[in-house]
């Protein structure tokens, strides 16, 4: 897994990999199989932190070399691109796989009706 973000702060929190009772990222069951509670909180377990890579990335900019990836999420990303920059970059560059998935959150678009 790769997860990335413009900020080093959110980055830093992702891989500590605790969240709030509250948040949604820990709540019902299927959330159990990757996170154990310690109190009020939600600890992403060991083995699915092992296993993930947290980088800084600039969807709006030149991107180093990634994988071709069978999944993508964005949540809270193009909304902040021009259509130009919607055009031109973020994630549905050629980063997914031919036969991979871009899921958007639910206020994003890859264009902008005329």
């Amino acid at each position: 897994m790769l997860a990335t973000d413009l900020s080093r702060e959110v980055l830093e929190r992702a891989r500590a990999g605790i969240t709030t009772r509250s948040s949604h990222a820990a709540s019902g069951p299927a959330a159990r199989q990757y996170f154990q509670q310690q109190g009020t909180r939600w600890q992403l377990k060991q083995e699915i932190a092992t296993s993930s890579n947290f980088r800084e990335l600039n969807l709006a900019q030149a991107w180093p070399f990634l994988p071709r990836m069978d999944l993508i999420l964005n949540r809270n990303v193009m909304i902040y691109f021009d259509v130009e920059t919607k055009k031109t970059s973020g994630p549905h560059r050629p980063a997914a796989a031919p036969d991979g998935y871009l899921l958007l959150g639910g206020s994003e678009t890859t264009f902008q009706p005329r």
